[in-house]
């Protein structure tokens, strides 16, 4: 079912899998083995298709024949509340922008119309900088300095303790625990050659 009602709102939207891939970060091969239901994507996957989208993620999973827009349409609680947060704060788009090091038009496009969340570091920082926290942009809490709940897609990760206590998948495959370890080994690898790099620098 999935599959079938992601290939069906993909042509509806006029994308190939290649442009639908792209513009939720994931690879062409993976979407088209959802489509084809080679592959069930995890929760997260789901999430990010049904807010581009803007279906739920019931009607996505064939839950439901109502594709309603997603939990009353959480992604313009966080379009209004980026926008109030910002008026509020006193800062005009360009200077939000300037302070990101991003585009107006991309500020703008996530004020008015967004398809889909930013990534979790821009989110986080444009928390940061209006004075809320993400939990509060993103609509799971009222108070904007709760933090939410510490297990949610937009908490800093520790991604040891990420890879030792979840279930990975790369491409809807899951990783076992050698996956893991070799994963390790090169995040190590990676982190001892950017030490080293930092410090010749300092010298």
């Amino acid at each position: 079912m999935l599959g079938e009602r992601l290939e069906r709102l993909r042509v509806e939207h006029g994308l190939s899998q290649d442009q639908l891939a792209e513009a939720v970060g994931l690879t062409r091969a993976a979407v088209s083995h959802y489509e084809k239901g080679r592959r069930r994507p995890d929760f997260d996957t789901v999430r990010k298709l049904a807010d581009f989208f803007r279906v739920s993620t019931d009607y996505l999973l064939g839950l439901t024949d109502q594709p309603s827009p997603q939990e009353g349409s959480k992604i313009e609680v966080f379009a209004r509340r980026l926008k109030e947060s910002r008026i509020k704060k006193g800062l005009e788009i360009r200077e939000l922008a300037e302070r990101l090091k991003l585009s107006e038009a991309y500020l703008s496009g996530l004020e008015e119309n967004p398809l889909r969340y930013p990534g979790v570091a821009t989110l986080n920082r444009l928390a940061e900088l209006l004075d809320v926290t993400s939990a509060y942009l993103v609509g799971d809490t009222n108070d904007p300095h709760d933090p939410g709940p510490y297990n949610a897609w937009y908490q800093p990760k520790d991604l040891i303790r990420f890879l030792d206590e979840s279930d990975v998948m790369f491409e809807g495959q899951p990783l076992d625990d050698d996956d893991k370890e070799r994963i390790k080994e090169i995040l190590a690898a990676v982190f001892r050659d950017a030490k080293r790099r930092n410090r010749r620098k300092k010298e």
